[in-house]
């Protein structure tokens, strides 16, 4: 841990791997989010993928080896519910 960092190193980065209505895997997100993870020892990915792109969600979650922070942008609860539900 880098001295005078409290929580040490940090990595931010801005990546999209989908774009809105894009139908399919987002195959880049899945295939690089195991390296991400170790290579930067990061413990999340926040909002990795356009806010509509649920299968995409469900993919990544069980390609990751962390956690996978989504819904930032949901208001209503059917949207959360859809989110949790494409990622069981």
């Amino acid at each position: 841990m880098p001295a005078g960092h409290p929580f040490g190193h940090r990595t931010t980065t801005s990546i999209s791997w989908s774009t809105p209505g894009a139908s399919g895997p987002p195959t880049e997100a899945v295939r690089r989010a195991p390296e991400l993870f170790e290579r930067f020892a990061l413990r999340w990915l926040e909002e990795p993928l356009h806010e509509d792109d649920l299968a995409g969600y469900a993919r990544l979650a069980a390609a990751a080896p962390g956690w996978i922070a989504a819904g930032e942008t949901e208001e209503r609860e059917a949207d959360f519910a859809a989110l949790l539900d494409a990622a069981a």
